[in-house]
């Protein structure tokens, strides 16, 4: 009889600090037992057979291992291209933006901005009636791009002559011979009014109007108040000229009719009829540039209008400007010229309009020290 040995596994040791996930801790029962040794006693006719070791659940590492995540291989290439496009987009909005404000903030640095109103100067006259006159600029690192000016009358109690007022009159041997200039020398027509009169033989042959007694020479200002009448008599026809107020070197005013013809290159305000409106209108006129400024009436017979325009001629800077109602209307730059400058008043068309000129004011601006 074969001697049986019972070969039973037991736990003999066990350490409680080691902590291997490889390796799972199995309670040991009596069934357990029990059920090792039902299987050997079974299987004592063989002693060199093999006894397979109880089977155990699965350890959790293998568990886990069993459920890997797999990518479909077009969900990586369309997150990658998604990932890429996104990239693009906030790159080309981030440029886009930046250049944007970069923009932005570099028109502001090179605009030109305008400064505050310069205080009004002093009267321009001690005595009557003269004006005064305040300044803004547009600057651009301190340098100036433009300017405006705006103007009001003042007056003043009757007093001595001083040093901004002069002289400046219509020229009788510089005039058209048909027209009319007061005895006073300030008011011009182109008809007959009370107290002016007709010479014959006057100098000019071709410019309809008379040259002032009186031209500006280089870096000089002066100021001088024009008021201004018409009347419709018959309605005006295509483009006809009521009057003008001009600047222009002497011996080139009788040239043309008017002073901003090429032929005499000068700088003028005209009056005058617009066919395509038929209104009258207030003309910006020189060789290169014909601006209309306003409307000033319409062309119906038996109107009538009358104002003043403040006329300021700095040869400082080269400026011929107009203004109305404390407001520039216009202002000629670039009036360059190595002669004198004359003040010029023309006055035409006498069968359809009567129109007066009156000179008031001169003044002489050059020692203000707002220039």
């Amino acid at each position: 009889m074969s001697h049986t040995h019972k070969n039973v596994y037991t736990n003999k040791s066990f350490n409680a600090e080691i902590l291997d996930p490889d390796y799972l801790e199995v309670f040991t029962t009596e069934e357990t037992y029990t059920n090792i040794s039902s299987v050997q006693n079974e299987d004592h006719c063989n002693d060199n057979k093999h006894v397979a070791p109880p089977s155990f659940p699965p350890r959790p590492a293998e568990i886990h291992g069993r459920h890997k995540c797999q990518i479909p291989l077009w969900l990586l290439f369309l997150i990658i291209i998604c990932s890429l496009i996104g990239i693009v987009i906030t790159g080309v909005v981030t440029f886009f933006i930046t250049k944007e404000r970069f923009a932005e903030k570099q028109f502001e640095e090179t605009e030109c901005k305008w400064t505050s109103w310069s205080p009004w100067t002093e009267c321009s006259i001690t005595c009557g009636r003269g004006v005064i006159i305040r300044v803004k600029q547009q600057l651009k690192n301190s340098q100036r791009c433009n300017e405006t000016f705006e103007t009001k009358i003042c007056s003043q109690e009757t007093c001595p002559a001083d040093a901004l007022t002069f002289d400046m009159r219509f020229n009788r041997s510089a005039s058209h011979p048909d027209v009319f200039i007061t005895d006073d020398l300030t008011m011009l027509s182109n008809v007959y009014i009370s107290g002016t009169t007709i010479i014959d033989g006057a100098g000019l042959k071709n410019y309809e109007g008379a040259i002032a007694d009186t031209c500006i020479i280089d870096n000089v200002i002066v100021y001088y108040e024009v008021n201004f009448s018409y009347s419709i008599i018959n309605t005006l026809q295509s483009y006809w000229i009521v009057l003008e107020i001009g600047l222009a070197e002497h011996n080139k005013v009788d040239n043309s009719y008017t002073v901003s013809n090429k032929n005499v290159s000068g700088w003028s305000f005209q009056i005058g009829h617009q066919k395509s409106h038929n209104q009258t209108f207030l003309w910006a006129e020189s060789p290169d540039s014909s601006i209309p400024l306003k409307a000033l009436s319409d062309n119906q017979k038996g109107t009538t209008v009358n104002g003043t325009f403040l006329v300021l001629l700095n040869r400082q800077k080269h400026h011929f400007s107009l203004i109305q109602n404390n407001r520039v209307l216009y202002t000629f730059q670039n009036v360059y010229s190595d002669k004198n400058l004359c003040p010029v008043f023309g006055i035409y068309n006498p069968w359809f309009v009567h129109a007066q000129l009156q000179i008031l004011n001169p003044r002489n601006f050059t020692l203000l020290s707002l220039w």
